[in-house]
């Protein structure tokens, strides 16, 4: 019965913007199975996170130095401990968003959703193409998040003081409030693992 209930709570982490969104993929990745030698300290201060989230935590660095691991690490320690968290990349945010504003569905309730979880990870913050639309969606989650004291954790591959081209600068203004910056730096894995 706990492995049913530990299994529909991954899939609501990862799939609550829609199935076909989903990155099956991101349930593996685990502390575990991260080679915490790598980045020792953003393995330890992500797994701390994990244990008891607050604030903001952001995780930036180059491709391939293991950010969204962490991150999906964070999700899945969470799931198996019962506390309910949503996983997203920034891009596939927007994505399903614009699909249903294609579809004329709202599309509200996922804002809702990214708002009020207790927990919200959103991968790759810095990659979702600029626009007014994006700023103003971004700032509302993170503005509401902040002000109710819900825990973040971002990853993007810029400072989080350079953000201010995606999220604006009174978004970036309230993540630097309660943050806890996390470097990360390296050789791209993913180019060693093809070599």
């Amino acid at each position: 019965m706990r492995h049913v209930l530990l299994r529909s709570q991954a899939e609501q982490t990862y799939s609550w913007l829609g199935r076909s969104w989903m990155e099956e993929g991101l349930v593996l990745k685990t502390f575990a199975s991260f080679q915490q030698e790598r980045q020792l300290l953003a393995y330890n201060t992500t797994k701390r996170f994990a244990q008891d989230p607050h604030g903001v935590l952001a995780l930036y660095g180059p491709f391939g130095v293991g950010k969204t691991h962490l991150l999906a690490a964070i999700a899945n320690q969470m799931c198996l401990a019962g506390k309910a968290c949503l996983f997203a990349s920034a891009v596939t945010l927007f994505d399903a968003i614009q699909d249903r504003m294609q579809h004329k569905e709202d599309y509200h309730e996922l804002l809702k959703r990214a708002i009020h979880t207790p927990v919200l990870l959103l991968d790759d913050l810095d990659k979702p193409k600029p626009s007014d639309f994006r700023e103003a969606t971004l700032y509302q989650i993170i503005n509401k998040r902040v002000s109710a004291e819900r825990p973040l954790a971002i990853s993007s591959n810029c400072m989080p003081h350079e953000l201010d081209r995606v999220i604006g600068e009174g978004a970036r203004s309230r993540l630097m409030m309660a943050l806890e910056p996390v470097s990360m730096a390296g050789t791209d894995y993913r180019l060693e693992r093809s070599a």
